[in-house]
């Protein structure tokens, strides 16, 4: 593919900071799935690898970006993906501290070097061995970066190394990848220098691009004033028109979504949730339309930076350069024809914890959502035979029963996940687990659900025991749940009680429908105990308006 120029006439003179010029270049892309390690015995030998105490390692990711700096260590289970037990940000602001030349100034490499050797300090005090250290957007553009990664060699043992446009997008796809599945899509990755663009085919790539058009490259260039002046929004979003219409040209025919990866995404999912009272606290597949995207920008345009950082849902570190990171990405739907994004969470730290595992993506949503579940599982020391056993008695209670509940695939999913996890309270505290089994099942980071599925396996969680959710529950659930929800939460839950009070120590009962009634035959042997077995039957009956009779099989 061609180097594109960027827009002409509206190129901006000796950019303040990017030290590089406005260049962009697409290029159509082969990304390798990662290389498999040969053993995990060899590869911890070898890097050292401290492992956790029941058997999970941690592996650090450093991202050093135009705007922010961050660590995050993660924890990974044998299977399924890493999830992050610590993370540390820190605001160098790199783009800042280039000089006219396109030089790093002295005091934004001492910003840089110190923020390195602070998270070299936790890498190693958490006995942190496995790592990978990224440098992008402006140290990539900058004239002196080989004198400033001499000074990280010297200072720190970090493995930092300069990453291209390309691979930048490539570690955001493989993140991307390992929590989402992907189809006709584009994955827009915006930092604080440049926004990454690739296009994706049938779940691979096909096309990227890098532009220069990252949220405080944006503001530094384009929003002077505080609040900007209406004239300086409009400058803006020519640039960024002029900007998409030489650079994306690759992406018809367009895609049938957006997927959005970076800060300034995750921050309007948040806003979108501040202004709706929203019941999950996850922006990760948090849908947001162009409308909201236009109606905030016009709200906070007005409002000056120090008064943003007051607004709920918004960090105070974001509040000066969200403008134009809203900017960017209203005008991008705008040139893609698309009313709203889908927020990644994950990006390229996760792509690059993906590419140290060494493991292959999930090939479907199923196996994304059911690796997911496992590795928790496994990370919370949790029984895989009852696990089973449940997952297996509660879907053939559901395939049994789909005439008379009339729940599709994505609820039998969520049950699924449920009955996997429905246990994993116990950590917390036994007494109370369904309670604590539904707050983790919400909040650790399961990938594959839609938000109303993991509501649903949540809520589904909380019912095991038979305590079934009460109607005045749902109005904080309204932005995610519907009013005629309640009776598939009531089914669901119902269903996994049933099961989890006839699986433990027993082989696999047979259940069958009688009529009114569903009838259950067990194997010769102890009997379900009778105090959770009638409390699991009353909720069914309350449930499905069907009585529980159990028979011995002979």
């Amino acid at each position: 593919m061609p180097v594109l120029s960027g827009p002409t006439g509206r190129q901006r003179t000796n950019p303040s900071c990017t030290g590089a010029g406005n260049s962009m270049t697409a290029r159509q892309v082969h990304f390798p799935e990662p290389i498999p390690r040969t053993g995990r015995g060899t590869a911890r030998t070898e890097l050292g690898v401290t492992p956790l105490a029941h058997g999970a390692e941690e592996i650090g990711v450093v991202d050093l970006g135009s705007n922010s700096a961050r660590l995050a260590i993660y924890a990974a289970a044998p299977m399924g993906p890493p999830w992050i037990v610590y993370e540390s940000k820190e605001l160098p602001r790199l783009a800042t501290g280039i000089d006219e030349r396109g030089r790093l100034t002295r005091p934004a490499q001492r910003g840089a070097l110190e923020t390195l050797e602070r998270f070299q300090k936790i890498l190693d005090d958490r006995g942190v061995r496995r790592r990978a250290a990224v440098a992008t957007g402006v140290v990539r553009q900058a004239v002196n970066k080989s004198s400033f990664l001499s000074q990280v060699r010297q200072r720190t043992t970090l493995p930092l190394r300069v990453i291209s446009g390309e691979e930048e997008a490539r570690y955001a796809y493989l993140g991307v990848r390992s929590s989402l599945t992907l189809g006709d899509d584009l994955v827009a990755d915006l930092g604080g220098g440049t926004l990454q663009l690739l296009r994706i085919r049938s779940g691979n790539p096909v096309h990227v691009v890098s532009l220069p058009l990252g949220a405080l490259r944006m503001h530094r260039e384009f929003l002077p004033h505080d609040p900007p002046k209406r004239r300086e929004l409009q400058a803006l979003r020519d640039y960024v028109d002029a900007t998409l219409e030489d650079g994306i040209g690759w992406a018809d025919p367009l895609p049938s979504r957006l997927v959005g990866v970076g800060g300034t995404f995750r921050a309007t999912g948040h806003l979108l949730q501040a202004s709706r009272h929203y019941p999950l606290v996850r922006v990760h597949g948090l849908e947001v339309g162009r409308r909201f995207l236009l109606s905030e920008t016009a709200r906070l345009s007005e409002l000056p930076s120090e008064e943003r950082r007051n607004v709920p849902g918004l960090s105070a570190d974001r509040s000066d350069i969200i403008l134009a990171g809203l900017v960017v990405i209203s005008r991008l739907l705008r040139r893609v024809t698309l009313k709203r994004f889908t927020v990644s969470a994950c990006g390229i730290r996760e792509g690059l914890a993906q590419e140290l595992l060494g493991r292959p993506a999930p090939l479907s949503r199923r196996d994304l959502t059911l690796g997911s579940a496992q590795s928790m599982a496994w990370g919370f020391h949790l029984s895989f035979g009852h696990g089973g056993r449940v997952r297996q008695m509660t879907l053939s209670l559901f395939d049994l029963l789909r005439s008379r509940h009339g729940l599709g695939d994505e609820e039998r999913l969520a049950l699924e996940v449920a009955a996997l996890l429905h246990d994993s309270g116990t950590v917390i505290s036994y007494p109370e687990h369904p309670k604590h089994s539904s707050y983790l099942v919400e909040n650790h980071p399961l990938y594959g659900l839609t938000h109303r599925e993991l509501l649903l396996a949540s809520l589904a969680v909380a019912q095991h025991e038979g305590d079934e959710t009460r109607e005045d529950e749902l109005p904080g659930l309204r932005p995610v749940l519907g009013a005629d929800d309640l009776p598939s939460v009531h089914r669901l839950g119902a269903m996994l009680a049933i099961a989890e009070a006839l699986a433990e120590g027993r082989p696999r009962p047979q259940v069958s429908l009688r009529g009114p009634l569903l009838f259950v035959r067990l194997a010769r042997g102890i009997p379900p105990s009778p105090r959770s077995f009638q409390r699991a039957k009353r909720f069914f009956k309350r449930a499905f308006d069907m009585e529980v009779r159990l028979g011995i099989l002979r």
